[in-house]
């Protein structure tokens, strides 16, 4: 049989864009699920989702506002195998591990210029479609997920200087945490500083900071253990609004669950056990990856989670 001549970037494009913008119903749900969301925010801010699709010479950027009634849309013009040779030597782990025995990011040797030219048209659309101070969600795909696109410059500052920007895995991820919510952040359990032979610079003083807000005692160096986590989660019960860590990661590259958060010495991690809710932590190691062949990175967001919390 003969073969289908191959479709172009610009030919899918041109096809996905009056589909993904005429789907109604899509689109209606996202808008009034925005509109809620700046309603209960109460800051006065509006709401961008931004959600982003790689393909083998371009990347498709679509956008929501809660304001607009329809989405709107961008395309950069990127190579996929470029953008994944430059991001596996920039992102990736270093295969020399450190003076703590870990093995560092390639993001600590990073020309900041070079990353600034490559990936600034990522943002170019934000800046069009939101004002300094806009809330900005950034749904990133395949492997823009390693890519820290709030890092890039916005003008005079940075993107996360102008805006607060939330990464989220999918939109549908957003309507199950709003299900979830509950609708206060008063009642906190804080953890940070948890290894003493190599202290995360700065965690301490987050802990206490972030301490200091919710008038909560951080749990701090060796009190901030496993049995100290799971405790505080039970004895709190349904009270408990949130849970935060300022440790470091620990990174499995095989298998993602085996990772998790670096806590003092009755445990090396938090995993499920506290229940079903995901959680996203910001740690020195969770974040990391490893290339392997010439596969895309898909859904990478997996390797990412490494810990789970309530």
């Amino acid at each position: 049989a003969a073969l289908k001549p191959r479709i172009t970037d610009e030919e899918l494009a041109a096809v996905l864009f009056p589909l993904l913008g005429d789907s109604g119903e899509t689109w209606t749900k996202l808008t009034e699920y925005l509109r809620e969301e700046a309603s209960e925010n109460g800051s006065g801010k509006r709401l961008l989702l931004v959600e982003y699709f790689v393909m083998e010479h371009v990347t498709l950027v679509f956008a929501m506002r809660e304001d607009w009634d329809r989405p709107k849309f961008a395309a950069v013009q990127r190579n996929f195998e470029e953008l994944r040779s430059y991001i596996a030597s920039s992102f990736s782990l270093d295969d020399r591990a450190g003076a703590s025995g870990l093995n560092h990011s390639r993001v600590r040797h990073l020309d900041t210029e070079d990353f600034q030219q490559r990936f600034a048209p990522f943002i170019e659309p934000i800046l069009e479609w939101s004002e300094p101070d806009d809330y900005v969600y950034l749904i990133p795909h395949d492997v823009l997920h390693y890519v820290p696109l709030h890092a890039l410059r916005a003008g005079p500052r940075l993107l996360a200087e102008r805006n607060p920007v939330l990464y989220v895995p999918s939109a549908s991820i957003l309507r199950t945490c709003r299900a979830k919510r509950k609708n206060r952040r008063r009642n906190i359990a804080i953890f940070g500083d948890s290894d003493l032979a190599h202290p995360l610079p700065y965690a301490r003083a987050e802990a206490i900071r972030i301490g200091n807000l919710f008038h909560e005692r951080p749990h701090l160096g060796q009190d901030a253990t496993k049995t100290c986590v799971l405790q505080r989660i039970q004895s709190s019960g349904d009270r408990l609004d949130i849970l935060h860590f300022a440790c470091h990661g620990i990174f499995h590259p095989e298998q993602a669950l085996k990772s998790g958060i670096l806590l003092a010495p009755d445990s090396d991690r938090v995993e499920n056990e506290a229940g079903s809710a995901p959680a996203g932590p910001s740690a020195c190691s969770v974040g990391r990856c490893h290339f392997r062949g010439r596969s895309r990175a898909r859904r990478s967001y997996k390797t990412r989670r490494s810990a789970k919390c309530n």
